[in-house]
């Protein structure tokens, strides 16, 4: 069982607790870097992703998974191969390590740090997948949470 108090799983045989040496093992992603965070607000951050790709955002704030695939997978684009890649960037990011509990949404908030391709590495994913993982672990373990978002490949590993 989850608790939120500890960031830790209480087991019959004691606590267990996922740590950043655990992502960067299990996941392959740098846990140290500068902070996965960027300084727009709503409005602008509609505005770059619509200036950037001519993609609409749900009202979440969110790209329809399989639309923001096509742009970076298309041959048949007006896309530059920068754009395309930070979309498949976007892509991968949104549905392994900050996955929400939708079906077919993918967080636009990263779009900003994904612009730059180049830059793409400097960044903690490691650390802001944990910090997303243990926030979601804490909503979902109060009675009437129904989902789990985050990246569940290090809950499995």
């Amino acid at each position: 069982m989850w608790q939120p108090d500890t960031n830790s799983f209480h087991m019959p045989w004691g606590e267990m607790l996922i740590t950043l040496h655990d992502v960067e093992l299990i996941l392959g992603v740098p846990a140290y870097g500068a902070v996965v965070d960027h300084r727009l607000s709503r409005e602008q951050l509609i505005r770059v992703v619509q200036d950037d790709l001519g993609l609409a955002l749900t009202g979440g704030l969110g790209f329809n998974a399989t639309e923001l695939h096509a742009v970076a997978t298309s041959r048949q684009t007006s896309q530059s191969h920068q754009v395309r890649a930070a979309c498949y960037l976007q892509y991968i990011l949104g549905t392994s390590l900050f996955s929400d509990k939708s079906d077919n949404i993918v967080p636009a908030r990263l779009w900003p740090l994904l612009q730059d391709v180049s830059s793409v590495g400097r960044f903690a994913w490691g650390a802001a997948c944990l910090a997303y993982l243990y926030q979601n672990l804490g909503q979902t373990s109060k009675v009437n949470a129904k989902e789990l978002a985050g990246c569940w490949s290090l809950l499995e590993a």
